[in-house]
Order: C-alpha cells, then structure tokens, then sequence
C-alpha cells in the first residue's frame, strides 16, 4: 500500500503519464492492485519542518511473496525523483516506511 499525490499523477514521465506509466508497472509485474476511488489526504514535515498536507491517491497492490517489494520500492523511488517528492509512504503488511528517491549521480 502506498499514497501518491493525486495533482502529479498526470505529469509527463517518459513518453507517458505517471498514472499510465505506474498502471503497466504494477499490471505487468504483480497482475493486480486497486486505488481508492475517494480522496485521502497525507501529512508529513517537509525538509523545512513545515507540516504540508495533499490528496492523495492509495494503491493496493496484490502479490505473493515479500521477494517482489524490492522492485515496487525501487519503482516508487523512481517516481519520487520524477515527481519532485522528497518520500513517498509505504506500508508491506504490518511495516511503514518512507521511501527517499535515489540521490542523483
């Protein structure tokens, strides 16, 4: 499970959307997930400690086997350098985390 923020979903991420470009991911590499149809908002401290609140979308991605969450946070970490966020929020079961894009080489 994981929140990204609903206004960067249709930013360009390749040749496509963020939203189309998560969509094949996640259909090709774990056949199935869901994301709320209603709006969730995510508070977090930003690098300033200022508190930001956004709506954001939740994702629900079915797989088996904990092999196969390296892949998803090395995707989400990907998207958050592509949409400018400095994390995004996971949970793996009974496990959060956030998710920090890869430092620029």
């Amino acid at each position: 499970r994981f929140l990204l923020p609903v206004a960067k979903l249709s930013l360009p991420y390749g040749n496509t959307t963020v939203e189309d470009k998560l969509n094949r991911f996640l259909v090709e590499h774990f056949s199935a997930y869901t994301t709320c149809a209603f709006p969730n908002f995510g508070f977090w401290r930003n690098a300033d400690k200022a508190i930001i609140s956004d709506e954001c979308r939740e994702y629900v991605v079915s797989f088996l086997g904990k092999e196969r969450i390296p892949m998803l946070i090395k995707k989400l970490a990907e998207i958050a350098t592509a949409i400018d966020e400095d994390c995004i929020y996971f949970e793996a079961g009974q496990y959060t985390c956030l998710i920090y894009p890869k430092p620029s080489a």
